[in-house]
């Protein structure tokens, strides 16, 4: 969800996650998983972002929603 939101972002800021949910639907235990991030909004404080992760099969694995902060590039990393 991150990635997602930075394709979005100007250059030289970042996001931090300020709250994560998951939802997991069903187990796994071998096979390939993708995840697919998407932007629901981007505000001047607060990004909003949703995923899917989908088995080999095609099946939903789990849902995500975050809720992101902005923070310029190397910010909070010392």
């Amino acid at each position: 969800m991150g990635m997602s939101l930075g394709t979005l972002q100007e250059d030289g800021l970042w996001n931090t996650t300020i709250e994560l949910k998951i939802n997991f639907l069903r187990p796994v235990i071998e096979g390939r998983l993708r995840a697919i991030g998407r932007v629901v909004e981007m505000k001047q404080t607060l990004f909003f972002s949703e995923a899917d992760v989908i088995d080999d099969r095609g099946r939903l694995i789990a849902r995500a929603s975050s809720t992101c902060m902005p923070v310029p590039e190397g910010q909070g990393r010392e």
